[in-house]
């Protein structure tokens, strides 16, 4: 996203509207205040959403582009935006960044190659296939991310979380 030398722009919670239009279907409406230097005052509808850390700080850093994948600047932490961005913000990040928590594990078996797994997660139950183990990344403090075949990403934010027959299945694994 950045080049060397290229500074970001930070855009403060205080400087942004953000809100979904009901009639557009892609992205957020954000009006920027301005105010500080290199910050005008400005409206752009069509605003993709980017988390530039997903994994490991997935609720600060986050770039918005315009529509024609523009960077327009750094929101660094949007926990401090008012209660209507901030909801509109993370509805649009739920919607681009998908990933289902692992709650239980039922089986993992390894087939032609392949790694099947049957899930339960916050989302329903799950079942996908991994090519290997490298797809099983550990993410510190008991956290692991499973990505599938299909480039999906399954979440299991601690190990300890899970049930015995879970966890015993999962090590096997790692």
């Amino acid at each position: 996203m950045y080049r060397a030398g290229q500074e970001m722009k930070l855009l403060e919670p205080w400087q942004l509207k953000m809100f979904k239009e009901p009639h557009r279907t892609e992205g957020l409406c954000v009006v920027i205040k301005g105010g500080d230097e290199g910050v005008s005052p400005a409206t752009y509808c069509d605003v993709s959403v980017h988390r530039m850390f997903p994994l490991s700080r997935p609720d600060s850093l986050i770039a918005l582009c315009d529509k024609y994948g523009n960077e327009i600047g750094v929101l660094m932490d949007p926990n401090h935006l008012d209660e209507s961005s901030r909801e509109a913000l993370y509805q649009e990040l739920d919607m681009a960044y998908f990933i289902p928590k692992i709650t239980r594990i039922y089986e993992i078996k390894e087939e032609y190659g392949l790694v099947h797994w049957s899930v339960e997660t916050d989302r329903g139950p799950r079942q996908f296939q991994v090519r290997s183990r490298q797809d099983i990344r550990p993410m510190g403090h008991n956290r692991f991310v499973v990505r599938d075949m299909d480039g999906n990403r399954y979440d299991i934010p601690d190990i300890n979380a899970l049930d015995a027959a879970s966890r015993e299945l999962l090590e096997m694994e790692v």
